[in-house]
């Protein structure tokens, strides 16, 4: 499954060369710094839980494997968010010191 979504990103970048985050959500990518590397983070991501899960799968019992893919996935893509979100806001605040250095409004 998480392959799956690591495809989709990939491919639907290369085939339309535009940002799914920039497409799909209710902002302007000019509120959010390197839409581009969002969209790396996210994809490695999804390659890391494949391959974490593929090795689960296979070299752990099934009770190990659906607890991880019931717990471990979950809290892994909570952490990952909160992650992101510091680093979102970090960008977000090296953004508007900047707009505040020349004068403009966020």
């Amino acid at each position: 499954m998480t392959y799956s979504y690591l495809k989709g990103l990939f491919f639907y970048y290369h085939i339309t060369r535009k940002d799914f985050i920039n497409k799909y959500c209710f902002f302007s990518s000019k509120q959010i710094p390197s839409l581009k590397k969002i969209n790396f983070m996210w994809g490695c991501f999804f390659l890391f839980l494949g391959t974490l899960n593929i090795f689960i799968a296979y070299h752990y019992s099934t009770t190990v494997w659906v607890d991880f893919k019931v717990f471990g996935i979950l809290g892994l893509t909570l952490i990952f968010i909160i992650l992101q979100a510091f680093y979102l806001q970090h960008k977000f605040k090296q953004k508007s010191s900047t707009w505040r250095q020349k004068g403009k409004k966020p």
